[in-house]
């Protein structure tokens, strides 16, 4: 246990402090918090009682017997009060999009990608969250080539993450769930929200890798060399504030098995920091009823969502569900009115 500060490999000139504070990452090694022992979960033997005869536990379990050497937290504190206290970290096209739909009918305020729901454009949680998806473009541009973005990168003109205070903001503000990119990319997220809900949804890893390079373009991963030294495979801000370029890849440029093995390891992350009591794990692809929806998501699970969130949950969780329409999205003060998503590899989760 205890910290292990990380080398810088960015140039020393650059201040990035004149745009906001960027503390380096510094980890520390914590015991997997599931009930059934760190030794069984590491070496891959651990079940998911939901899933160990389901279409989901590929997802849970790394191939050819590999195990995770060591969990890793972000060294920090939690934060002594935000309004955030739902986190809905699947990656993409697992299923986060029909959370947040469900979410937003139980008129809890909510973000997914580029989607509001029940907050108005200007609240403060709501700006910064754009601001938080708007620093994710260049990493997209330099992933998939392009010159003049890699440069960018090389020579420090991309930020390394987002300012504090922005993330301060996106956490203390009308916002109280947060869902998709880029709360999956954010380890800390975890450490400083300690008593927040965590809802995991899941998939098939083959599966999910298809998707994300046929539909969509791919999806950012930090690059194999930097995984034994960042919380989890997703960590895009720590590996590129450590590591730069290199350390940042699309999925859909290197080898299948990275895409797949990185996003496993993403999941048994979260599955060893959250405590079971904490974490709703599902799989939409698995129905165990006869009332299946059209997204493949199931009426059972549904029902054990609410149930894991009703302690928190404000009154319009415990009555009728609000005619929510999934439409529109976010649309800037003083910029065009498109409903264009503002990157084609995530129009769509």
């Amino acid at each position: 246990s205890g910290s292990q500060p990380i080398e810088n490999h960015h140039p020393k000139h650059i201040n990035w402090a004149l745009e906001g504070r960027y503390d380096r990452p510094t980890y520390k090694d914590v015991d997997p918090v599931n009930s059934h022992g760190s030794s069984g979960f590491l070496d891959g033997g651990w079940e998911d009682g939901y899933f160990d005869d389901g279409n989901c536990s590929t997802a849970l379990h790394l191939p050819n017997g590999k195990r995770l050497e060591k969990v890793l937290m972000p060294d920090t504190p939690p934060l002594q009060q935000s309004s955030v206290w739902l986190l809905n970290v699947g990656a993409g096209t697992t299923g986060t999009r029909s959370v947040q739909r469900e979410i937003c009918k139980r008129m809890i305020n909510s973000t997914h990608w580029h989607w509001h729901c029940n907050l108005p454009e200007d609240d403060k949680s709501v700006v910064a969250m754009e601001a938080w998806i708007e620093w994710l473009q260049p990493f997209y541009r330099m992933t998939e080539g392009s010159a003049a973005w890699i440069l960018k990168g090389k020579n420090g003109e991309i930020k390394p993450r987002p300012s504090h205070r922005l993330m301060m903001d996106a956490l203390h503000g009308g916002l109280v769930s947060l869902g998709d990119t880029p709360t999956a990319f954010f380890p800390e997220l975890v450490a400083w929200l300690p008593d927040a809900h965590v809802i995991l949804t899941l998939r098939d890893a083959e599966k999910w890798w298809k998707s994300r390079v046929e539909h969509h373009a791919g999806d950012l991963m930090c690059a194999e060399h930097m995984w034994d030294k960042v919380a989890h495979p997703f960590c895009i801000a720590d590996c590129f504030q450590l590591g730069g370029v290199p350390a940042i890849i699309n999925i859909k440029n290197v080898d299948r098995r990275v895409g797949v093995e990185g996003y496993i390891r993403y999941n048994m992350w979260v599955v060893s920091v959250v405590p079971p009591e904490r974490l709703f794990r599902f799989c939409p692809w698995d129905c165990r009823d006869a009332h299946c929806t059209q997204d493949g998501s199931s009426a059972y699970f549904l029902q054990k969502m609410l149930e894991f969130i009703a302690d928190k949950c404000p009154p319009p969780c415990k009555g009728p569900p609000n005619p929510y329409k999934w439409s529109g999205t976010y649309k800037p003060q003083n910029k065009p009115q498109n409903n264009k998503h503002p990157h084609p590899s995530r129009a769509k989760a």
